[in-house]
């Protein structure tokens, strides 16, 4: 194999262009000519809108996170992006065209994210390599599903093209469920790419430390309103007991013009990596946020909406990630009444490396076969 291109979901997001950069980094390392495909259908995300949404997120994407975050945000993306995550030099804006006019190389992956989630691929199939010519080989690392189960009107025509896949490896054991279910195929579970990287080859790709003194990170998912509460309450105190400062990653753009808040709502890629780095506490409800914290062996606390099932919940993942791990007591428990468990720091990280190092070689290996090398 001398070329590969990875497909996954773009945009001015951290894990999303955090997890591309890894496979890239780990796919190149190979000795393979690597590239992400320039693939964005410009409908895609409006397809799941009503007309009023479009018009209010068009309305905050163009004018209001402009005028309260500047280019900036964008530009640290642009920058991080250009220098290590090498994209096709063809791009495509719609599936069609991807479709009429496929690019040409030897492998092609079906990157991490939740490309194969029907509510946020809308239907696009070339996440599920629709695009690619028989007789190339096609692979999947890490790709989600987003849900423990799949639409059963959907099922037929995931199974013809997942039947078209060498091998497939998923992010969440409900992925295997799934593919097992819908197509009798066996599948296997897969660290994200963020975690095939250490914290060291993280650290060069992170930029120079600005911070003089020592703080506490929380980074939000916005949308549990529960849980995003939760997190500023425990970061509030945990301030108090500690005398650290506070600072806020993933709040919406408006929070900038709060004095009192230190929110860094124009931070990219290399910035988010800093403040991991070198955080005193996290405190998150990310997926990603949870998996860098760990990679670097930070106390973390991560509180999840204890109301929610299973099939509701979007927690699932962070917390079969801890589990897997052994860090189960990371997890804080908010109830209806936004009450919350009390978080439980430091972490022995000794036995959560040893088994974060072994599933990474497993991934590794994995992804190695996959390929074909």
């Amino acid at each position: 194999m001398s070329t590969a291109c990875i497909i996954t979901l773009q945009g001015d997001n951290f894990g999303a262009t955090l997890q591309a950069v890894a496979l890239n980094y780990i796919v190149n390392s190979y000795g393979i000519t690597t590239e992400n495909l320039d693939y964005n259908d410009i409908y895609r995300v409006k397809q799941g809108l009503t007309g009023f949404q479009k018009i209010k997120n068009s309305i905050w994407k163009n004018v209001m996170v402009r005028l309260i975050a500047g280019e900036k945000r964008k530009k640290s993306f642009d920058q991080f992006r250009e220098k290590y995550l090498p994209l096709s030099d063809k791009s495509w804006n719609s599936k069609e065209k991807l479709m009429s006019n496929p690019p040409d190389y030897d492998v092609y992956i079906s990157g991490s994210d939740q490309i194969w989630n029907p509510n946020v691929n809308q239907g696009d199939y070339n996440y599920l390599l629709a695009f690619v010519p028989d007789g190339k080989r096609k692979i999947s690392y890490a790709s989600s599903f987003g849900k423990k189960s799949l639409e059963k009107h959907l099922w037929n025509e995931y199974k013809n093209f997942l039947m078209r896949y060498d091998a497939i490896g998923v992010r969440e054991t409900s992925g295997v469920d799934i593919i097992r279910t819908i197509a009798g195929l066996q599948a296997e579970t897969v660290l994200d790419p963020t975690l095939l990287l250490d914290q060291n080859q993280w650290r060069l790709m992170s930029g120079c430390a600005n911070e003089k003194e020592p703080y506490i990170l929380t980074y939000y998912m916005p949308g549990d309103k529960k849980v995003c509460k939760a997190i500023a309450s425990i970061a509030k105190k945990l301030s108090q007991k500690t005398n650290l400062h506070i600072i806020n990653l993933g709040q919406r753009e408006y929070y900038r013009l709060l004095p009192w808040i230190d929110s860094r709502v124009t931070a990219g890629p290399a910035e988010f990596l800093n403040l991991f780095l070198n955080a005193s506490y996290i405190i998150t409800n990310s997926f990603h946020g949870t998996a860098f914290a760990t990679n670097f062996h930070k106390p973390l606390c991560v509180p999840i909406n204890g109301c929610l099932d299973n099939q509701t919940a979007r927690h699932t993942r962070i917390v079969d990630y801890l589990h897997l791990i052994g860090l189960d007591n990371a997890i804080v428990t908010v109830d209806r009444d936004g009450q919350y468990t009390q978080p439980v720091f430091p972490h022995n990280y000794t036995k959560v490396s040893q088994r974060l190092c072994e599933k990474r070689n497993e991934s590794l290996e994995f992804l190695v076969d996959a390929i074909g090398l």
